[in-house]
C-alpha cells in the first residue's frame, strides 16, 4: 500500500484506512512509538504489555474495580439473558 502525506493544519500526516485500523485494533487513543533508521519511518502501537513494569509497591489505581467484560456490559448481558 502506498500513501502520500496529507496537510493537517500546519503539519503533514498519513491517513490510515479503516481496514488497517481495525486489523491492528487502533483508535484515536492509541499511542505510537515512532522510530527511524534514517531511511524508514516505523510506527509501532504501544501496548500495555510493552510498558515497563512499575516498581513494586507502586499504586496504579485506588478504589477502581477491574474492568472485565462482565461488569462493563453487565446491564446488556442481563437484559439479553432476560433477567
Amino acid at each position: 500500500m502506498r500513501k502520500s502525506l496529507t496537510q493537517i493544519g500546519n503539519s503533514r500526516g498519513i491517513i490510515l484506512d479503516r481496514s488497517i485500523l481495525s486489523l491492528l485494533k487502533l483508535n484515536e487513543d492509541t499511542v505510537f512509538e515512532i522510530t527511524t533508521d534514517g531511511t524508514k519511518l516505523v510506527l509501532e502501537p504501544v501496548r500495555e504489555s510493552d510498558v515497563a513494569p512499575k516498581m513494586p509497591g507502586t499504586v496504579t489505581s485506588v478504589n477502581v474495580p477491574a474492568q472485565t467484560p462482565t461488569n462493563v456490559f453487565d446491564a446488556t448481558l442481563r437484559r439479553t439473558a432476560g433477567r
